[in-house]
């Protein structure tokens, strides 16, 4: 994005300092935050105008601006040394000096300990404070040791509790929650600790971003004692013992990152649709659930006289003739119009196999946020099975019980499709699938008991399971540990043996389904053995 640049003149320059040799120093703002003017030395600007640099920066750096402007009000906000409060968002104090705390944190953004970054602009540069503050959050995201949320994409604000926390320090009184009566702020062993830095973030974020509106709380986190370990009397650093979390509540999606013809959904009650992006007239109140189009860029509020942090959305019902604005408190991106529109289908192993294999059946899709699958079978006799109704699981566990040609199905669909009828689906995709018989198991026998002397006909029968085309074959393995075959792979499964010497013999016998064609000349599928003894 174009970068406007307001240059502060040399004498000014050298008034405050900042002469390092150049002849002036440079204050940067986006174009689109040059409608609130330039930004002077030593002065906050507007709250509309910080609003636009904070959005601004977030956005360059794919972070969710409700995360930075959170960030920003706890750390510009609050009480530094011994200076009263100050304003919702500033750079400097009243008497326009920049604000230092006692720690050394500087500016909007309360920057402490960065040696790679120019202290002097981090001190009057407000739009260079708040960039760097949003770089070293940025980063602060890609932090393998902090603890992930299953799923988690950087447009989700839930996804940043971690982060938000490292911005501050992974020090004990940042815990999650209250382990240890050490800690000051913690009434008791196992609440929630509301003083930890990204709580008063949090906090802040549903306040001023999301509205205040009790229906629009974030995700709750299932924390436990035992996913933490730490000494409150120490100055070490928290270790995270559990590294994934699920949320069970709905998260939520920077609205911030909206697009012109979008689908967004309304996720607050009787929200007000009104005719200007602020405090204008209202044009009706939409209902929870309501979908509407994007028509454009988000809008900064044209109310100077409060400080709403969020920002304002021209929207339409097109099948209603409705237009107007839109609080983006009450906007989550919407995939009710999203379309399943390609599915494929794999299994990870490759045909032929036998009866009794467990073979994963998996399903990918394209151009769904929100996939969901469900899983056929059609038998070798044509009979259609369900393996899986829909749902969102892509995979599928199949355990053929019977050999012959399979045709594997799947279909795919938007979650949010309840439209048509039963056997509706948006793609479909299948492939067919050969199973061979197998022998599961083979015994065998003789017709007369041991022990025989020589010369005597004894008749040899192999009996099997699970195929209904085995072969046999018959060795025999003599006293003296020969192994002799007695009657190759055949459909036939008795054979005649007439011993010629005394001694005990061993009666093996292999067993596979005729179509099993693949191994070595000694492959089987079931093996069975018995002694016999010879007079």
């Amino acid at each position: 994005m174009k970068v406007i640049l307001i240059r502060v003149s040399f004498l000014a320059c050298l008034a405050l300092g900042w002469f390092h040799g150049e002849a002036f120093a440079e204050f940067e703002q986006p174009a689109e935050c040059q409608i609130y003017g330039e930004i002077k030395s030593n002065v906050n600007p507007s709250f509309q105008h910080i609003n636009c640099l904070l959005t601004h920066a977030a956005l360059e750096e794919d972070v969710p601006p409700e995360i930075v402007k959170g960030v920003a009000t706890q750390e510009s906000g609050e009480q530094i040394g011994t200076i009263a409060k100050f304003n919702l968002w500033s750079q400097f104090s009243n008497e326009g000096e920049p604000k230092i705390a006692s720690d050394g944190g500087v500016g909007i953004m309360q920057i402490t300990n960065q040696s790679s970054y120019d202290s002097e602009r981090l001190k009057y540069d407000i739009y260079y404070n708040i960039q760097t503050g949003v770089k070293i959050l940025s980063s602060m995201y890609d932090i393998q040791t902090l603890p992930k949320i299953k799923d988690s994409k950087r447009d989700t604000i839930e996804s940043w509790y971690f982060p938000v926390m490292a911005y501050n320090g992974i020090k004990p009184k940042n815990s999650p929650l209250c382990k240890s009566e050490h800690l000051p702020e913690c009434p008791s062993i196992g609440v929630k600790n509301i003083y930890a830095y990204q709580e008063k973030v949090f906090s802040k974020i549903e306040e001023y971003s999301l509205a205040n509106d009790q229906d629009l709380t974030l995700a709750k986190f299932p924390f436990h004692l035992e996913d933490f370990n730490y000494d409150s009397n120490q100055t070490k650093n928290i270790e995270f013992l559990k590294k994934e979390y699920i949320l069970t509540d709905s998260v939520h999606p920077s609205s911030y990152f909206l697009k012109n013809d979008d689908k967004a959904v309304v996720i607050g009650n009787d929200v007000n649709l009104r005719q200007q992006p602020g405090s204008s007239a209202i044009i009706t109140k939409l209902p929870k659930g309501s979908i509407l189009n994007i028509d454009d860029n988000f809008k900064y509020d044209q109310d100077s006289t409060l400080e709403r942090q969020y920002v304002w959305y021209p929207v339409s019902i097109k099948n209603q003739g409705l237009k107007g604005y839109i609080s983006s408190a009450y906007l989550m991106k919407s995939f009710i119009e999203n379309k399943v529109t390609k599915v494929s289908v794999n299994t990870d192993k490759s045909g032929s196999q036998s009866i009794g294999t467990p073979i994963k059946i998996t399903a990918t899709s394209e151009g769904s946020g929100n996939p969901e699958y469900r899983f056929y079978l059609r038998d070798p006799d044509g009979n259609l099975l369900t393996l899986q109704p829909y749902g969102t699981i892509n995979t599928v566990i199949w355990t053929p019980q019977k050999a012959g040609t399979y045709q594997i199905i799947v279909h795919s669909k938007d979650k949010s499709n309840t439209e048509g009828s039963t056997y509706s689906y948006e793609a479909r995709a299948d492939m067919s699938y050969q199973i061979k018989s197998k022998v599961t198991k083979v015994s065998v026998n003789t017709d007369k008991s041991g022990s025989q002397p020589i010369g005597t006909p004894i008749k040899i029968t192999a009996t099997s399971e699970g195929s209904g085309n085995p072969e046999y074959r018959f060795y025999l393995r003599d006293p003296d540990g020969n192994l002799l075959t007695l009657q190759p792979y055949g459909t036939i499964n008795t054979v005649i043996w007439t011993p010629q010497k005394a001694g005990t013999y061993q009666i093996i016998v292999h067993s596979k389904d005729k179509s099993n064609t693949e191994g070595s000349t000694y492959s089987y599928e079931a093996r069975a053995d018995m002694s016999y003894t010879i007079k």
